[in-house]
């Protein structure tokens, strides 16, 4: 049985979105449409006065509603797209999105990663496996190990993998575990991530699709944002082999706090990148080689060192005289 024109389905859609206040409604209403008929988007409008069947256009107007209610696009239509491959999203799992595409542009374009035979990455809080089955699609010489805490995210996460083959699958561990507690210490080559760094206070005023739609564990990352960041930095430099590299994504305005744990923790080289908006969004930072004269080369080596034959510990790139920390002398000495 023919029901209602496809323009007068869509028209009737973008009209309702855009009163309720949704982003690119006129977008959404077209994604939506273009599902429910099996055709390109951009088909459309060839289409515009070719009747709907009752049936797609009952289950067009219930998913316009899913919409209206707030639920994002990308669960309403059960899939997202990530660097040109499909991934199955549902609550439970954060949506991919752009900026993370950028990460692992970067991650791809490390040649000194991929010269390693075999690398072997961890991605932590994996989600919908966006990165760790990209990564595994695109070089097939590494092996990945996939992490997150919620049992849901994980399945998805293979789910992800399955559908882009078997030999994806196989290179892929999944594992349900806190970020990196309990790794064994220098078990990778790089460690990726996409933690939680919106603030509490941010993550109350998000947009009402993701807030109240997106997994909250995902997006919030404590008062500052930083509180997951906080805890990884120094698992994923105890689980790196010396010279791994951690690749991290993180807030716009993080880059000063974010240098600073990372420095802190004892990583060198630690390097920004910015996004399409020009924002610092990136960064890959490297743990120090167990080799004097790069030790040196990035600020190990403080004077008191050189002076009293001494080994300094602080481990950071940039200490001043009060944290400065050296076998065979006092702490707090000057450095």
């Amino acid at each position: 049985m023919s029901g209602p024109a496809g323009g007068r389905l869509l028209a009737d859609a973008q009209r309702m979105l855009r009163e309720a206040g949704l982003d690119e409604a006129e977008l959404q209403a077209e994604w939506l449409l273009s599902r429910h008929l099996d055709c390109p988007r951009l088909e459309l409008p060839l289409r515009r006065a070719q009747p709907v069947s009752e049936p797609a256009a009952h289950a067009f107007q219930i998913d316009v509603q899913r919409l209206l209610s707030g639920e994002p696009l990308s669960y309403v239509l059960g899939d997202s797209s990530f660097m040109g491959r499909s991934f199955a999203t549902r609550p439970g799992a954060l949506i991919p999105r752009p900026e993370t595409e950028e990460l692992v542009d970067w991650i791809l374009d490390t040649e000194a990663l991929w010269r390693i035979p075999g690398p072997y990455v961890a991605d932590v809080g994996t989600g919908s496996g966006c990165i760790a089955v990209t990564l595994a699609c695109e070089r097939p010489q590494a092996r990945l190990r996939a992490i997150d805490a919620s049992a849901d995210a994980l399945a998805l996460a293979r789910e992800n993998a399955d559908r882009l083959g078997v030999g994806v699958t196989a290179r892929i561990d999944f594992e349900e575990r806190d970020l990196l507690a309990g790794v064994r210490p220098e078990t990778f080559d790089a460690v990726v991530s996409n933690p939680p760094y919106v603030t509490t206070d941010a993550w109350a005023h998000l947009p009402r699709p993701i807030r109240d739609h997106e997994p909250r564990l995902a997006l919030d990352g404590g008062p500052d944002g930083l509180a997951v960041i906080r805890r990884l930095a120094p698992q994923a430099h105890e689980t790196l082999k010396p010279g791994g590299l951690f690749f991290l994504e993180l807030g716009f305005d993080q880059r000063a706090d974010v240098h600073d744990i990372l420095g802190r923790t004892g990583f060198i080289q630690v390097q920004f990148r910015r996004d399409v908006r020009s924002q610092d969004r990136m960064v890959c930072a490297k743990k120090v080689l167990q080799n004097p004269a790069e030790l040196e080369s990035f600020g190990f080596v403080c004077r008191k060192q050189r002076e009293a034959g001494g080994h300094c510990i602080t481990r950071s790139i940039e200490h001043d005289s009060s944290s400065c920390r050296y076998e065979n002398g006092n702490p707090g000495a000057d450095a």
